[in-house]
């Protein structure tokens, strides 16, 4: 039934289902993003590392450009604990040509849309 009514709402108001290209958070949006978690965010978090999970969290997204449904369980799938683990990700330090301390995250991404628990496409 909610199918019959969403196909009947689409043409009835004329609205497109074509595919279409959609805004990425750039640097300046991501920017903008931790600072007000460093600084402005009051919310009072059940313990310090959060702050920290979240800071990488966004880095992760905005770097691999990964969905958000890869990197925390999915409603889809809840209870399957099918999220990023730690254990996925490989961290790197080395240092650059000037000396300074660089790192390098280098995920395993194991719930990509559509490929979820198929061997086949790994």
């Amino acid at each position: 039934m909610d199918n019959v009514l969403a196909k009947k709402t689409r043409y009835d108001e004329g609205l497109s289902t074509k595919p279409r290209p959609k805004a990425l958070a750039d640097g300046p949006v991501v920017q903008d993003i931790l600072r007000y978690l460093w600084v402005h965010d009051e919310f009072d978090y059940q313990h310090p590392r959060m702050r920290v999970q979240l800071t990488l969290a966004v880095y992760v997204l905005h770097y691999l450009g990964l969905r958000p449904g890869e990197l925390v369980e999915f409603s889809a799938h809840t209870g399957s604990n099918q999220g990023l683990w730690y254990k996925d990700l490989m961290v790197f330090a080395y240092p650059d040509t000037a000396g300074r301390a660089r790192s390098v995250v280098q995920p395993t991404i194991r719930n990509r849309k559509n490929r979820r628990d198929r061997e086949d496409l790994e």
